[in-house]
């Protein structure tokens, strides 16, 4: 593995590990909830745009990366882009768990 590749490994984990310890804090919950208050002003289309948001980045990520894995299955170039999902996949189900939350 080149030295860059393991950079880009170790900087992804890291903010993996970031955000999963951002998650624990009060701070974090209170700032989702208040985006949601602000958004009950706002049209219908944007409030549906911001529910619907999240699963797209999901699914978007998931087959960009079923699509890379099955071209280049063991290409570092692969395991790179694969890793670089996952922060996107977190921060996105985050959203959606803190929206359920917030919507019980």
């Amino acid at each position: 593995m080149t030295p860059n590749v393991k950079t880009i490994l170790l900087v992804d984990a890291g903010l993996l590990y970031l955000f999963a310890v951002f998650t624990t804090f009060p701070f974090w919950h209170q700032f989702a909830q208040w985006s949601q208050a602000r958004l009950s002003d706002k049209p219908a289309w944007q409030k549906n745009f911001v529910a619907i948001a999240p699963w797209f980045l999901i699914v978007s990520v998931v087959v960009s990366v079923i699509s890379n894995v099955m071209s280049h299955p063991w290409a570092t170039e692969t395991t790179v882009s694969v890793s670089l999902g996952l922060p996107i996949i977190l921060l996105s189900v985050e959203n959606l768990f803190v929206r359920n939350q917030i919507h019980q």
